[in-house]
């Protein structure tokens, strides 16, 4: 319901409720009389939700009553209490059981790697979702030094996974598989499309694709400027580090983000991908190699569409405020450097986490151009995901929330994404930047 039709409906409900008279107090002031007519009524709650939206026709006529709660504040607050006053008298502290409020809650979440011991991925996570992180350090996997974060709805119908960003090689003199002496696997390159529909076809039976969401001019160029900046830089490091003579040089980046119908139920995955190829004389020899890195790959996937359609809205909230931390990508380039130094011929699981936990009681600073790396790639990710606000949080971190939620109040590290007149009491309301 929009705000228009919530105002419409309260005032259609101040004509045919009766009027709750409560007595003005001993000091001759009654908190949450706003005009002054020495009643609680519904008229009050009406004058506080024109207040609270803007109204330019809505004036508090008594200001002295409008603090209700004494701190300091007129908010959402005030309307909640108001509205509590008419239900249950005096009382405005909730009943027993609590009153339900409308919209979400959201927690603030760092997830710890176990082997590194530092905070690998921040993030939200809805009310009732539980989350869990896989943290991948051996060579069973073939993609060494990645985490997967996976979130399960309350019903466990729904499940987002994000996986951290990863980087490929391909060279036409170098085989498949994981190089653990870098962290980087070795495989074809893929556009964000073809990515996606490779897992779609590795991970389902059956799969019909239902929607290819369109990518605007504007997030083409994001991609395109954070390709340049990853390609620069890639090819400068190949012409330090070498003698030989670069022929050639290309660089594009992909996006994507596409909804299947998987068996009963339906998917959408989404991933960002820079890549440059460039070709250089060895030997007398012409060699092509191709760099990309996946700056995150997303899933979605939920039994059935009354589910998927359930859970978007958390889904998209997962999506517009997770991301790995800069502290995760040095350890994982300091354990990398350390086996590609010294440790080569130690390549075992046990020896490789053991180096993730040398990171750790090492205090190897994160270095500014991981900060910058991670930076730059956010950046990318927040102009990908569209239709949004953006929040400054009390800890300095910036909070991304769809424009279809109304208000935002925060207390500590629980969130509460809703509409004004639901706010649960003791949570500020923000405002968008």
């Amino acid at each position: 319901m929009d705000r228009k039709k919530r105002f419409s409906a309260l005032t259609a409900a101040a004509m045919c409720c009766s009027l709750l008279r409560l007595p003005v107090s001993a000091a001759g002031t009654l908190p949450g009389d706003v005009n002054g007519d020495g009643e609680i009524t519904i008229v009050d709650a009406v004058i506080y939700q024109g207040w609270l939206l803007g109204h330019d026709n809505v004036t508090i006529l008594a200001p002295e009553n409008a603090d209700i709660d004494g701190d300091g504040k007129v908010n959402a607050k005030e309307l909640t209490l108001v509205k509590r006053m008419l239900l249950y008298g005096t009382e405005i502290t909730p009943p027993d059981p609590p009153l339900q409020t409308e919209g979400r809650l959201y927690r603030q979440i760092g997830l710890v790697d176990q082997y590194a011991g530092v905070v690998a991925y921040q993030g939200l996570l809805p009310e009732g979702w539980t989350v869990e992180m896989t943290s991948t350090w051996g060579l069973i996997n073939p993609y060494p030094g990645a985490e997967s974060v996976q979130f399960v709805s309350p019903d466990g119908k729904a499940v987002v996974t994000v996986d951290s960003p990863l980087i490929f090689e391909e060279g036409s003199d170098r085989g498949y598989g994981a190089d653990i002496s870098n962290f980087v696997t070795l495989k074809p390159y893929m556009t964000a499309s073809v990515f996606i529909d490779t897992f779609i076809q590795n991970s389902f039976p059956s799969y019909e694709l239902i929607a290819d969401l369109e990518i605007t001019a504007e997030q083409q160029a994001d991609i395109d400027a954070f390709t340049e900046v990853y390609a620069t830089n890639g090819i400068n490091t190949a012409i330090e580090n070498s003698r030989y003579q670069i022929t050639g040089y290309g660089a594009e980046g992909t996006l994507a983000r596409r909804q299947f119908q998987v068996g009963t139920g339906c998917c959408e995955c989404s991933c960002a991908i820079s890549a440059y190829q460039y070709t250089y004389t060895k030997v007398m020899l012409s060699v092509t190699e191709t760099w990309s890195q996946i700056l995150r790959s997303i899933s979605y996937i939920a039994e059935d569409r009354e589910s998927f359609d359930k859970y978007y809205s958390d889904y998209e909230v997962i999506v517009a405020n997770g991301y790995f931390t800069a502290a995760f990508f040095s350890a994982a380039t300091y354990v990398a450097r350390q086996i590609f130094n010294t440790m080569i011929e130690y390549r075992t699981e046990e020896r490789i986490r053991e180096l993730a936990g040398d990171y750790s009681k090492s205090g190897t600073p994160v270095s500014s151009s991981d900060m910058e790396t991670q930076e730059r790639v956010m950046q990318a990710w927040d102009e990908y995901i569209k239709d949004e606000n953006s929040y400054a949080l009390g800890d300095g971190s910036t909070l991304h929330v769809p424009t279809s939620v109304d208000t935002v109040a925060q207390n500590g590290d629980s969130l509460y994404f809703g509409t004004p007149g639901s706010v649960p009491i003791g949570y500020d309301i923000l405002t968008p930047n």
